[in-house]
């Protein structure tokens, strides 16, 4: 599951882009994308967040059922594992790959950087060690 590409958005992007949408005179029905301008591998996410918090971090490829058994593991019920597991094969399949520009193109400003967004969330990120 390493190799699965995500053109992840800095979650602080969305309520601006509600805000520009909403307070636009524009009332014609559009559907957007909202994406970083990038997709990333998972072992590029990985490698993002261990450069900000200083701390080596592995992605481990596991299996669709190995990840379907550890989720039911953890409590989840069958139906629901297997919904969060089909996620992961429809990104692996490259079903999420594609990075758009609607964030950008509604607010104008260029989507943050994983990298920027590990910097700024650092402290989160290493929490209370």
């Amino acid at each position: 599951m390493g190799k699965i590409r995500l053109p992840q958005v800095g979650i602080i992007g969305l309520p601006l882009t509600a805000a520009v949408i909403l307070a636009s005179t524009d009332t014609s029905t559009q559907t957007y994308t909202l994406s970083g301008a990038k997709a990333l591998t998972t072992r590029e996410i990985a490698a993002a967040i261990s450069a900000a918090v200083g701390d080596p971090l592995a992605v481990v490829d596991v299996s669709q059922e190995a990840l379907v058994q550890g989720l039911m593991a953890s409590g989840l019920p069958e139906a629901a594992a297997r919904e969060i597991a089909s996620f992961d094969a429809n990104a692996a399949a490259g079903g999420f790959s594609g990075a758009t520009c609607d964030y950008k193109a509604i607010t104008g400003r260029e989507p943050q950087s994983l990298d920027e967004w590990c910097r700024a969330n650092r402290s989160a990120l290493i929490g209370t060690r």
